[in-house]
């Protein structure tokens, strides 16, 4: 599957227990949905610090809202591409073998 190609062994035919080194690609991958998950949380624990605290603005209750919804619309963005690819690899791969 994909993962499998995003992570690699330190050497060449490196055995299950070798150390794992993420690729670049990886690494940027993993930092990207990241940053959309922290932005996430950060919004979700404002909004409910405001509504226990009773200080809840809708105007900002709705922008947090927004900034929500957009990071997870990109962290799907991310997994969908990831799936295309690894149906797209997969494919390739049924092709070769047959």
């Amino acid at each position: 599957m994909i993962l499998k190609r995003l992570f690699s062994t330190e050497q060449a035919g490196g055995t299950p227990e070798s150390p794992v080194r993420l690729s670049p690609s990886a690494r940027r991958l993993l930092h990207d949905i990241n940053n959309h998950l922290t932005v996430i949380s950060a919004r979700a624990e404002l909004l409910e610090d405001a509504a226990l605290g009773g200080t809840l603005d809708p105007k900002r209750a709705a922008e947090s809202l927004m900034q929500i919804r957009n990071a997870s619309e990109k962290i799907g963005k991310i997994t969908r591409e990831l799936r295309q690819m690894a149906q797209e690899r997969d494919s390739e791969g049924f092709s070769k073998a047959s």
